[in-house]
């Protein structure tokens, strides 16, 4: 198990992501969702490369449920 305190983010708000960008605007590599903008600010030079453009950016993480563990109300 890790030791380091992980952060819970509520459904639907958003988080934080690093994504490579080449000249043409298509992302060509990303890193995240990280629940803070410090993490995922750490995490661009993983994706950095000659020729692309690295940018910190909003989203919003895709919340799908794994089979079987649904919650019925």
């Amino acid at each position: 198990m890790s030791s380091t305190k992980r952060d819970w983010v509520p459904p639907n708000s958003p988080m934080f992501r690093a994504a490579a960008y080449d000249e043409n605007g298509r992302c060509v590599a990303s890193t995240g969702p990280y629940a803070t903008r410090g993490p995922a600010a750490r995490s661009r030079s993983r994706i950095a490369r000659r020729g692309v453009v690295v940018r910190v950016e909003t989203c919003l993480p895709v919340w799908a449920p794994v089979p079987g563990t649904e919650v019925v109300r």
